[in-house]
């Protein structure tokens, strides 16, 4: 069967979604869903960057969101590292 012609289920087609990459040369649907992640990423990035800058303005909350910084930088840490050894196995 071509790629066309396949039964395509559920998580394959999710898992295609995430591992999909570039841009093809003609505007389809590719091409929109692309340019969708690459919004998603920016818009994302600025969400956090500005949340960074409007915590450290707010004198009263700096200790409390360092240690949420923190707890959240350990636990990603952790769960990289994880996933990594379960990934290589």
């Amino acid at each position: 069967m071509g790629k066309g012609t396949e039964e395509l289920g559920w998580r394959s087609y999710l898992q295609r979604l995430h591992t999909s990459r570039g841009y093809p040369a003609e505007r389809n649907a590719h091409w929109f869903w692309a340019i969708a992640v690459d919004a998603m990423f920016v818009t994302m990035t600025f969400w956090g960057l500005s949340g960074l800058f409007t915590w450290w303005q707010l004198r009263r909350t700096r200790r409390l969101g360092a240690l949420c910084l923190l707890a959240s930088s350990v636990a990603a840490t952790w769960l990289a590292i994880g996933m990594h050894a379960h990934l290589v196995r």
